[in-house]
């Protein structure tokens, strides 16, 4: 039964029992998700030093302090974090910093490896990257480098979220596909992924089209986001930490409406199955609803997703499954 278990939750799937009578035409939605609050973040931020990037470097340095600002009231308040920096060109991938270990900057609960404030810490790191480098651009790379370096076990926490902020005004050229690149990641439910990239111009800079970063981004629906790298306020980089709370490991958002009143049936794995209640069942210790939520599930046909409310998470992720009858297609 482990094994099936197992089985289930490497891929998630939509499974289609259609019966033969026109009573019966419905099939099952199965949402099969990980349920894990962590405060752990790991923090990966690859800086292309490629010649056309200088025109951006002095805004990227005003903003630094910013991104620092936006981490720092997050929901929760600032996360136990690690931040290394790498560059996009020809690195080997071990990450770096301007802290006590020369590697990473690291804060939990106010304590810090760091002089001053997060902000000032984060620039001085961003400034003793080198200001140029060799002309290959290859972000994706210099993150699987990064994810291999020997260096950066301690980097790399087990139950962490890994966020991975790209900012490049190329598009990367990476003799790899995304979706190997997507594959090689230890969890792909896990990671986040932001960038500041092209088609932008202003008065200080281009920054040119980078399809192959967006079909990057497009491979963690709803755990990725894009900004213009020619904007003033590069702070929405790292907004995807603002509402990091009980993470829904796999993609909690169905592409079908789910009817009103939903019948479905969840189920969470602690150890043994235990079968969760929907929340209409008044006082209980876990509960599942159906939300609605246009910006965590974008395009969706209902926008709806499973929430599961009164959980109480630990750091260890926590299988769980969801089953809704919807009518077929």
């Amino acid at each position: 039964m482990r094994w099936l278990l197992l089985a289930v939750l490497v891929v998630a799937c939509v499974e289609d029992r259609r019966a033969s009578g026109p009573v019966f035409d419905v099939r099952v939605e199965r949402k099969v998700l990980r349920l894990q609050k962590t405060r752990e973040v790991d923090l990966l931020v690859v800086v292309d030093n490629a010649r056309n990037m200088a025109a951006h470097r002095e805004r990227l340095r005003e903003n630094l302090p910013n991104l620092a600002s936006v981490l720092a009231t997050s929901e929760g308040g600032l996360p136990q974090i690690h931040i290394g920096f790498t560059t996009a060109n020809c690195d080997d991938g071990a990450v770096r910093a301007a802290s006590t270990n020369g590697r990473f900057l690291a804060e939990a609960d106010g304590v810090t490896n760091f002089e001053g404030r997060l902000g000032a810490a984060m620039l001085a790191s961003f400034d003793a990257l080198p200001a140029s480098g060799c002309s290959a651009v290859e972000p994706l790379r210099t993150i699987l480098n990064a994810l291999d370096h020997p260096a950066n076990t301690d980097f790399f926490r087990d139950y962490a979220q890994l966020y991975l902020v790209i900012l490049t005004a190329n598009d990367d050229h990476s003799p790899v596909t995304t979706t190997q690149i997507k594959d090689r990641l230890r969890d792909p439910s896990t990671v986040m992924v932001s960038a500041a990239i092209g088609p932008c111009r202003d008065e200080v800079g281009a920054a040119g089209d980078a399809p192959r970063l967006r079909a990057f981004l497009a491979e963690f629906p709803n755990r990725s986001t894009s900004i213009p790298l020619c904007q003033e306020d590069l702070s929405g980089v790292v907004q995807l930490l603002s509402g990091l709370g009980i993470d829904l490991s796999g993609n909690p958002c169905f592409d079908v409406e789910i009817p009103d009143p939903p019948e479905c049936s969840a189920s969470i794995f602690p150890d043994e199955e235990q079968l969760v209640p929907p929340c209409t069942d008044g006082d209980v210790d876990v509960c599942w609803r159906i939300d609605v939520d246009a910006a965590q599930c974008p395009g969706g046909s209902a926008h709806q997703l499973v929430v599961f409310d009164h959980y109480i998470p630990t750091p260890r992720r926590v299988p769980a499954i969801v089953e809704c009858v919807v009518p077929s297609p």
